[in-house]
């Protein structure tokens, strides 16, 4: 009975961690799966609804002995759903920061190609996707990924008027309207870099 329990806690305690890991990662998981990973959660969830059902079934005739290992489930899947935007949240700066540190080098060096004729950027950041909006200020934009008319990059823009942008007035309409998009949403990375969302 005692191993038969020690057996579930620890069905409880995988599944608890493996939730916090897709918690953490799901921007990464829809970064690479786009919405297939719908599945990876439903797949997830329904793990959790079969152990559950399996504890009931077995602890009929004994629950009062057994009512903290049936409690553990639904207490277990409460605490993942409060802290999934927050892991999430987490998550996606880790990626974010991940991606740009990946090619900062050659963003910068693009950058500075951009805004000097006589400087050329490096042959090994040839492949590396990106538009110039000339303004005034000149601007660049990386982009980074998206689905359908929606795609987010990592901008350059040295007045850093994005990043005080608001949204509420008129006279900023023209700013909203960048590299053929409406930009909805920036956030500061560093320097005179920014993560932007484009519809």
């Amino acid at each position: 009975m005692q191993g038969s329990l020690k057996g579930w806690w620890r069905a409880i305690a995988i599944w608890t961690a493996v939730g916090f890991l897709l918690s953490f990662g799901a921007a990464w998981l829809f970064e690479w799966l786009f919405v297939f990973a719908v599945f990876v959660y439903g797949a997830f969830a329904l793990a959790g609804i079969v152990v559950f059902a399996a504890l009931v079934w077995m602890s009929f005739g004994a629950i009062r002995q057994r009512w903290l290992l049936i409690a553990a489930m639904p207490a277990s899947a409460t605490v993942l759903v409060i802290s999934f935007p927050w892991l999430a949240a987490l998550g996606g700066d880790a990626l974010l920061k991940h991606q740009f540190e990946q090619n900062a080098t050659c963003y910068e060096a693009i950058v500075a190609a951009a805004e000097s004729a006589d400087r050329p950027a490096p042959p090994s950041c040839g492949g590396i996707a990106h538009q110039i909006d000339r303004g005034p200020p000149l601007r660049v934009a990386f982009a980074i990924g998206g689905f359908l008319d929606n795609w987010h990059a990592f901008v350059y823009d040295p007045s850093g008027r994005i990043d005080d942008l608001d949204w509420n007035d008129p006279s900023q309409a023209s700013l909203r309207k960048l590299f053929g998009g409406d930009l909805v949403a920036c956030r500061r990375l560093r320097d005179r870099f920014y993560h932007c969302g484009f519809t």
